[in-house]
């Protein structure tokens, strides 16, 4: 199950679909701070939001190297 932060993260990125959230926004987010341990934390709900989406084939998490994470919604066939 998704804890409330999750739920924000989560949120914040279906708010961008399709485009990406640097992960710095993602941590302000969900913890009020940009601090470098703060980057794990985001990490484990990326992990935790990835699967829950696994179930889903239209929707798909990405990470931009060095940039952010996008929330990808693909056309149905």
């Amino acid at each position: 199950s998704l804890t409330p932060t999750d739920v924000v993260l989560l949120k914040l990125l279906y708010t961008h679909i399709n485009s990406t959230v640097h992960k710095k926004d993602l941590m302000m987010a969900g913890w009020g701070n940009d601090e470098p341990q703060t980057s794990r934390y985001v990490d484990r709900v990326l992990v935790k939001i990835r699967k829950l989406l696994s179930k889903d084939p239209l929707l798909k998490v990405k990470t931009a190297w060095r940039v952010g994470i996008s929330l990808i919604r693909k056309e149905e066939a």
